[in-house]
């Protein structure tokens, strides 16, 4: 279904597509099967105790009672009085901490005779009643996920938390059809308003819960989804046809019993077309709880009542009354009464009287112990209340959660198929955040994949803020509005208000507008006209991972696949859903592969021992797999004094990986564009060589460091007079037309300088014989021979080519030109420029160049080199745009001179050769790896073997550049061992 609908919307790519849900919950069931919890089970256990129980004990089995921890001592102590006086059948663990419920639900156990059922009332999760502990998405946004794997898995993991907490019943999932935008009581706590998405939804979180031995509940029997009045506060009318109720509302209940649903609630709501008792609910009807639900629907489970202290049911009847209808209508276990005591005297005196017989106190009684059983409580053993908050916030509970959000997000309109955002290089993106007044996850999420300005304002926009807002919008190509502060609620129009909804639709018709909503997507009537977004894409709730997802899905980070679980208008109605795969690269945890948030302790001990023992003062450390950012963390601060920690918009001289990611890049692109022939000589292309002893200098040997240049030539010092001092020929403090290279702060080189050092390397012989000799001299080389097949200097053509395409906006030549950016030091020069250099290219020669240079020059951080590093490792592609092809990495990622010795590929460094003792890289590194490492302590490595992307980035050289022990102590490959250990070449 999936494929056919992306099919589809390739075809027709404005066309929202309908009618996703399937249709046929059934189908889900053929893989996997409810185990019921009352057919299954032997009596022996039970027939033993229903032959010693008094019928007062009998009858307290069937009443469950709420129990909160953390209400202080007083509270406890009255509780367990209670448990031990009363003896009930179960608890229900209400507001607490899970630590406290645990201990108290153990001593509770204790106090009675009979082992005690614990339910909860966890719809999305025990985080509904607990504190402390995973939420997971509410039951609209799971309406929204197509994949009903996930619900299942989702179910099966609750079901895991309930169990680790000694709860043997939830009180899940709500299958009500909500179809009341201003439902008061169930609205997004329903899987949506199509009946067969609720009955696929409520199945499958049933069934996982049920095959992990937790008794599922379906609720609110006959359906609670289109009142609009709260159960808790009035009595509620359903005042639909009974054909109407039996087609619609009873589909989804239907639909699970006949899938051996082991539980249902009946909420207390008068329906008068099945009984037209005057405030009769239906909790308290023996028509619709005996007649429908037992008898016409076959419900063979236990049948709770709502809580028995709503007003929807004391409002018109008096206490122990209720609790004899309740019987006496069907039901077996009665919730949360207002007073034991009452209710019991009056059970036992409708007992005597005949009007409760004891046969049908039995019944009830046996079907409670049967359920018992089913849980284990024949033999209860207490729970274990040692490191409980890590025992349910696991590696599998937060990977589910992150896969719900990711599946229910949901885009309901794209125009121009405007998302995800293609063409950074051409957009300038305002995004503006209404309903949260500072920044925020989204706005950071949205930043690691280009430049995004923002501005925040609340949801009642100041006239002031408006007018600064629409100032600022000529200046913009696209905005991003991200609408908080929603509520869930319909009560106050969701806590959105008119200025901030008029100030949202102004500025989509003046701007292609994205409207990222983060709540409850039946606000969303409130807008006048949604067809004024370019883009919409919603996210059911303000939890912090809908925000950083949602601002991946924008830049395509991860793909979109949600469709919209409830009806908004007639434009936008349940079922619609826009759909694409990802084209960038994505940012997530370890738990996304299954992976503890621990899994790479050793790396950061590493990263910490490096600063101990002062191999570094920080750094910057990231690792993609499988497209996907796992690690990211930075260390340290920029120098040894402490005053500033990295951050990851930090920008380091990245020295010699500037082969790669500038130069490199830049000829395969020309190469493929058949502007240059790596293949010939170097003399075809730069003239001036063809007399010298460099004509024969072929490219692809300069390339690969076997065109027998020497390492590297010390220019600056033919620049320094005889005490080491700038000599004032060459340079002076203030520039000029004739001297006009800025090599740091207050000192300007003479421009023909530049001529010179070229000059130099020509005069400088070759060496005689033709080996591996790693040298920096040939690229100064091709950043010339760049200029001349493009009119461009590099620095410019790289950055027009690559870097602004791929958001690399913080990747540039001469970073000191912008005063907001945050710039780390490579060294305190005490020979050359006297003076700490920061923002300007720490080599020299580099330096007297202007700081552009094939070989070094270029200042960037992980963020954006991974985006590089993701581009090479697709072999020419993201974002959705083709930079090269992948031959043309294969002609440049490959060693040509392993014969020779030598390791490299052309512009690439590669794993050490057998013959070799050392290399670049740790022992791990496949032979189709490939990167580079550079002098200041940095190092890029691309794994195609383990797809995978590794890059160090620090600042070694600080404020010496004779401190080797990062190189000596081998850091930077240690750390890539670790991430091999965890994901070890196949």
């Amino acid at each position: 279904m999936k494929l056919i609908i992306k099919i589809l919307l390739m075809v027709l790519p404005l066309i929202s597509i309908s009618a996703v849900i399937d249709n046929n919950p059934e189908d889900f069931t053929n893989k996997k099967k409810l185990v019921s919890p009352i057919e299954t089970v032997d009596s022996v256990w039970v027939d033993s105790l229903m032959q010693l129980m008094t019928i007062e004990q009998k009858v307290s089995q069937l009443f469950m009672v709420p129990v909160y921890s953390g209400k202080g001592e007083k509270y406890e102590k009255e509780i367990k009085k209670e448990i031990k006086k009363i003896q009930p059948g179960g608890i229900i663990l209400m507001k607490g901490e899970p630590y406290a419920h645990i201990k108290l639900t153990n001593k509770l156990q204790s106090l009675s005779d009979i082992p005690l059922m614990v339910a909860v009332d966890g719809e999305w999760g025990l985080a509904m009643r607990m504190d402390s502990v995973i939420s997971y998405p509410k039951a609209m946004a799971l309406g929204a996920i197509q994949d009903d794997q996930l619900v299942y898995d989702l179910g099966y993991e609750i079901a895991e938390q309930c169990k680790t907490m000694g709860i043997h019943i939830n009180f899940a999932p709500v299958i009500d059809i909500n179809n009341r935008y201003n439902n008061p009581i169930i609205n997004i706590r329903a899987f949506g308003d199509n009946k067969y998405n609720v009955a696929r939804k409520g199945l499958a979180y049933a069934i996982g819960m049920q095959n992990n031995r937790v008794l599922a509940v379906g609720k609110h029997f006959p359906g609670h989804g289109s009142t609009v009045t709260d159960s808790h506060k009035t009595l509620p009318t359903i005042n639909f046809t009974k054909e109407h109720l039996y087609k619609n509302e009873l589909y989804p209940f239907k639909n699970l019993i006949n899938n051996e649903l082991g539980g249902i609630m009946v909420g207390h709501i008068a329906v008068p077309s099945l009984d037209n008792r005057p405030n009769r609910p239906a909790s308290l009807s023996a028509n619709i709880v005996d007649t429908i639900l037992k008898q016409q629907l076959g419900f063979k489970g236990l049948i709770f009542t709502d809580a028995l202290n709503m007003k929807g049911v004391t409002r018109d009847y008096k206490l122990g009354q209720i609790e004899i209808e309740a019987l006496l209508s069907g039901n077996d276990v009665l919730l949360y009464p207002e007073d034991m005591d009452i209710a019991i005297k009056e059970i036992k005196k409708a007992i005597k009287k005949g009007i409760i017989s004891e046969e049908l106190i039995n019944e009830r009684c046996r079907k409670v112990l049967k359920a018992k059983k089913w849980f284990g409580l024949d033999n209860y053993k207490p729970k274990d209340v040692t490191n409980i908050i890590n025992k349910i916030n696991t590696t599998t509970s937060k990977q589910i959660k992150q896969k719900l959000i990711e599946a229910s997000i949901t885009l309901i309109r794209n125009n121009n198929n405007a998302l995800p955002f293609k063409n950074l290089d051409k957009k300038r993106i305002l995004c503006i955040s209404m309903g949260k007044k500072s920044t925020n996850i989204f706005q950071k999420y949205l930043r690691k994949y280009t430049q995004v300005d923002t501005i925040s304002c609340s949801n009642k926009p100041s006239s002031g803020i408006i007018a600064k807002i629409m100032d600022t919008l000529p200046f913009y190509t696209n905005v991003i509005i991200a609408q908080h502060g929603v509520s869930q609620w319909s009560s106050r129009n969701f806590k959105l208000t008119k200025d901030n909804i008029d100030l949202a639709e102004n500025i989509a018709r003046k701007k292609p507008t994205v409207l990222s909503f983060f709540g409850n997507a039946y606000a969303l009537r409130y807008y006048k006209d949604l067809y004024n977004f370019e883009s919409i894409i919603i996210g059911y709730s303000n939890d912090s991972l809908y925000k950083k997802y949602i601002a991946q899905a924008i830049f395509g980070g991860i793909g979109v696949e949600g469709v919209l679980p409830i009806t908004i208008n007639n434009k936008f109605h349940s079922g619609v859903g826009l759909f694409y795969d990802a084209i960038r690269i994505k940012y997530t945890e370890p738990y996304d592969f299954g992976l503890s948030d621990s899994v790479f302790y050793k790396v950061d001990s590493i990263a910490e021992s490096a600063i101990k023992i002062k191999a570094i003062p920080g750094c910057q450390i990231i690792y993609a797999k499988d497209g996907k950012v796992i690690y990211n963390k930075n260390f340290g601060y920029h120098t040894y004094q402490k005053k500033e920690k990295v951050t990851s918009d930090d920008i380091y001289d990245i020295a010699s990986v500037t082969k790669v990611v500038a130069t490199t890049v830049s000829l395969m692109h020309l190469n493929e564009e058949g502007k240059i022939d790596i293949t010939k000589k170097l003399s075809k292309y730069l003239t001036e060589l063809k007399h010298t002893d460099k004509k024969g200098v072929y490219i692809n040997d300069i390339l690969s460091h076997q065109a027998g240049l020497h390492p590297w030539i010390p220019f600056y010092k033919k620049t320094l007079d005889k005490d080491g001092n700038l000599r004032k020929d060459l340079y002076l403090e203030h520039p000029t037309d004739d001297f006009s290279i800025k090599v740091a702060p207050g000192i300007f080189l003479r421009k023909d300088y530049i001529d010179t050092i070229y000059q130099t390397i020509i005069d400088t012989a070759l060496y005689k014989e033709k080996k591996y000799k790693y040298s920096d001299l040939g690229f100064y080389w091709m950043s010339k021979l760049i200029k001349q097949s493009t009119g461009t200097n590099i620095d410019k053509y790289v950055d027009t080519l690559y870097y602004k395409p791929l958001g690399m906006n913080n990747t540039m030549y001469n970073p000191w030109r912008f005063k907001k950016l945050s710039l780390v030091p490579s060294e305190n020069d005490i020979i050359y420029r006297k003076q700490i250099i920061k923002g300007y290219v720490n080599d020299q020669g580099a330096a007297m160049l202007g700081g552009v240079s094939g070989h070094a020059g270029v200042f960037s951080n992980t963020n954006d080199l991974v985006k590089m590093g993701q581009l090479l490792l697709n072999k020419g592609h993201y974002g959705g745009d083709i930079y090269f092809s992948s031959q043309t990495l294969d002609i440049f990622n490959k060693s040509y001179s392993i014969k020779q010795n030598n390791r490299r590929a052309l512009g690439f460094d590669k794993p050490k050769l057998k013959s070799q003792d050392v290399g670049p890289t740790c022992k791990s590194a496949s032979s189709k790896s490939f990167g580079h490492t550079g002098f200041t302590g940095t190092f890029l490595w691309i794994d195609p073997q383990n797809n995978s992307i590794y890059i160090f980035i620090s600042n070694r050289t600080f404020p010496d550049v004779g401190n080797m022990k990062l190189i000596q102590k081998d850091i930077r490959t240690n750390i890539q061992q670790v991430f091999y250990d965890v994901f070890p070449n196949k």
